[in-house]
């Protein structure tokens, strides 16, 4: 005859270590994907966010050096974080009326401060390329350094469909739909002594706030020369008065301005 063994039952010990392991590889996992909620989180909000942010923003730059502030107030101290030269890029989260909020797009960390600029004093991407490839050299960049005078150059190229010297690569990154040909590039050329091809003088209006201002640009593929003459009104808006070819080398030795009249008597140097 043969016996029937009973499956032995197993030791309670060892069911609770089984429990035991169990419950705590459930807490790791837990754990784990707890730090992996919490991680994603703080990455989405502390790092992609910010940069999606930063990278859908609009762009804008100064056309002169400008103040960088931590507030909306101007004509003070105690907000002035520093200076932003012209040119540089800025990360523009709000353009407004009167102020922007920006941050600075600079490759050192230290300096992309962030603050609020005055709006009157930015440009866009495709204006500041097109304002830059105006200047012939560093000079005339030195020489026409106010905010109301490279507005009128710029107004002035815009409105003439007419173009500085740029190279194919800055032409595409601008996004100006213009083609540079013989008639349509133009740059200014100044120099540092007197006279030169600018003129600065109130003529117009002797009680105005602001000085006129002529200058001479050259066709930089045909040699040809033509002198324009602003003068502003109270906002500093731009106002062209006079426009006449410029003879094809001197420059601006004295302008007289007959307002009974409302013409210029300009002399050149030979």
């Amino acid at each position: 005859m043969f016996m029937e063994h009973a499956n032995p039952k197993p030791e309670t010990g060892a069911v609770v270590v089984k429990t035991t392991q169990k419950t705590l590889l459930r807490l790791l996992i837990l754990a784990l994907l707890l730090f992996l909620a919490v991680g994603g989180f703080c990455y989405y909000k502390l790092v992609y966010l910010p940069r999606k942010i930063d990278r859908e923003a609009m762009r804008y730059y100064p056309i002169v050096n400008i103040i960088l502030r931590t507030s909306q107030m101007a004509q003070v101290d105690f907000n002035k974080l520093g200076s932003v030269p012209y040119g540089s890029e800025l990360i523009t989260y709000e353009f407004g009326p009167e102020w922007s909020h920006v941050k600075v797009n600079a490759s050192d960390k230290e300096k992309r401060l962030e603050g609020y600029v005055s709006s009157l004093y930015l440009i866009n991407k495709t204006d500041f390329y097109l304002l830059h490839s105006i200047f012939g050299d560093e000079e005339s960049k030195l020489d026409i350094a106010t905010a109301k005078c490279r507005t009128a150059l710029l107004n002035y190229f815009k409105g003439n469909r007419f173009i500085g010297k740029m190279t194919p690569a800055a032409l595409a990154e601008s996004g100006l739909d213009i083609v540079p040909d013989d008639t349509n590039q133009w740059q200014v050329f100044t120099r540092k002594e007197k006279p030169n091809s600018t003129y600065f003088r109130k003529l117009i209006d002797p009680h105005s706030k602001y000085s006129d201002f002529a200058v001479i640009i050259k066709n930089i593929n045909t040699g040809e020369r033509r002198l324009l003459y602003f003068y502003f009104a109270e906002d500093e808006s731009p106002i062209l008065a006079k426009e006449e070819a410029a003879p094809v080398s001197g420059y601006i030795e004295k302008i007289s301005y007959n307002g009974k009249k409302g013409d210029f008597t300009i002399q050149y140097t030979q």
